[in-house]
């Protein structure tokens, strides 16, 4: 596919070719799955493809045989600190010589395969990287448990197969981080301070309890719940925080406060807006909290940023509802420039994906801001420039 879509040889699923109908779909993790149904006629196929409520025509014509690609791609494997193995390809430019520059991607939250960041990775290799991309920790056959220090792990394991990779100039290794990979990436540069660059796209500068707040508050506030509804939930969110962090840390709680909270709880979630919420059924119990939310919930990024002396590129979506974007400016930026100073570019009418979501040229089928693709590679190359 193209930069409309930021896939590149994504598979295709449920392909069904009857009569000369085609049916195909599409789908990615964080923007749900694309359907196409159209028509082949000789060489040309005409349909339409539906992404939620987004439609957009599209007419695919045979071309001939696809041009080789630029680079080469080979499987790879390394190990993390607690011995798990990650799963991975590098892209290796056709060119590359014994100096050539690269870059890890890290992914966003949940369980993605090195397919969800393909696009990034191809991006970067037909620009002169060797790009390395990998299954998440979790994800398919690669095991163990994950925190953001685990996945910090993962990426410095990443980046020593790199440094050993005979084509790589070991001082020109960047990292690309993707939503919560912008909470991993500052860990990674902290602690790698030969980090030749560090890409945060769409991070947040808040505590994760701080950011599920935002997010949840954002959320109830689309579904229509009432400024009072909101405040509600917060308040009852946040006194479930301040339990979890007494009980982390071995203090015990009367069981008339225990009752008092569990009442407190119940009552907010027999509001009917707030049923959507990220409101827990019960209080946790001391062995609830491995669970992730519970263990991660005073993750601060700021502190990693302010131990970052590389370069730091910044991306920013205006319309972000799931990471705050003034606390990039409020927080991150703050943090970065008693080191370095950092790059920052927001894109305005853009939400968490870093893409446009309202242009009627594009029959409000989302796709990337105009001079995004080229600032992110135009970016990176300087930073790692010889010159």
């Amino acid at each position: 596919m193209t930069s409309e879509t930021l896939w590149v040889d994504h598979p295709l699923e449920e392909v069904r070719a009857v009569s000369g109908r085609i049916h195909f779909e599409i789908a990615a993790r964080d923007r749900g799955t694309a359907r196409f149904d159209g028509t082949l006629r000789g060489d040309t196929i005409r349909g339409r493809m539906v992404r939620g409520r987004n439609v957009v025509g599209i007419v695919l014509h045979r071309t001939g045989i696809t041009p080789a690609k630029s680079y080469n791609t080979i499987a790879t494997d390394f190990t993390s600190r607690d011995g798990t193995r990650i799963r991975g390809e590098l892209l290796i430019p056709r060119n590359a010589t014994a100096n050539t520059p690269a870059i890890v991607f890290l992914h966003g939250s949940g369980e993605h395969s090195r397919e969800d960041v393909r696009f990034y990775a191809d991006l970067f290799a037909r620009n002169g990287f060797v790009a390395l991309l990998a299954d998440k920790r979790r994800y398919g056959r690669n095991p163990g448990d994950y925190n953001y220090h685990r996945l910090a792990d993962d990426a410095l394991a990443g980046i020593a197969r790199l440094k050993r990779f005979p084509v790589v100039d070991p001082s020109r290794i960047g990292v690309l981080g993707i939503s919560e990979g912008g909470w991993v990436a500052p860990i990674v540069a902290a602690r790698d301070s030969a980090l030749a660059f560090v890409i945060a796209l769409v991070p947040t500068g808040h505590t994760y309890a701080e950011n599920a707040i935002y997010q949840t508050s954002l959320k109830l506030q689309s579904a229509g719940a009432t400024r009072e509804e909101i405040a509600t939930y917060a308040s009852s969110i946040k006194r479930v925080n301040d339990y979890v962090r007494g009980l982390s840390r071995g203090r015990s709680v009367p069981s008339t406060v225990l009752k008092s909270l569990q009442l407190g709880l119940d009552s907010a979630r027999r509001i009917p807006a707030l049923r959507i919420s990220d409101l827990p059924s019960l209080l946790p119990a001391a062995g609830d909290l491995g669970e992730f939310r519970w263990q991660a919930l005073d993750f601060d990024p700021v502190p990693y940023w302010k131990d970052v002396k590389s370069p730091v590129l910044l991306v920013v979506g205006e319309l972000d509802r799931n990471a705050d974007p003034r606390s990039v400016h409020q927080k991150i930026v703050p943090a970065i420039r008693s080191r370095v100073k950092p790059s920052v570019v927001q894109y305005e009418g853009v939400a968490h994906d870093l893409m446009v979501i309202r242009d009627s040229t594009h029959f409000f089928f989302p796709y990337p801001p105009h001079g995004y693709l080229d600032t992110l590679t135009r970016w990176a190359k300087g930073v790692t420039s010889r010159n």
